[in-house]
């Protein structure tokens, strides 16, 4: 299966959605899936989960989010911005 996970920043930033989400992508790569994070903090290969910086997830469109391809799509949206 191919899974697309849409975070704020994904590792090595600290923090607690962070490493949830790092987690989960590299278990679930283990299992086999096919796996990408779209994050806007870098791009590259990060323990074998790929990572792409193609725009800034907070202001795009889902469709362009679509473009990337998966089967399932995660995003975390937890934040108190206040």
């Amino acid at each position: 299966m191919r899974l697309l996970f849409v975070v704020h920043r994904y590792a090595p930033y600290p923090g607690g959605s962070e490493y949830y989400v790092q987690n989960m992508a590299e278990e679930m790569l283990r299992r086999g899936h096919d796996v990408s994070v779209l994050a806007e903090t870098h791009q590259g290969d990060y323990n074998g989960v790929k990572v792409n910086k193609d725009f800034n997830i907070l202001n795009e469109k889902w469709d362009l989010i679509i473009v990337h391809g998966g089967d399932v799509y995660y995003q975390n949206i937890v934040h108190f911005n206040g």
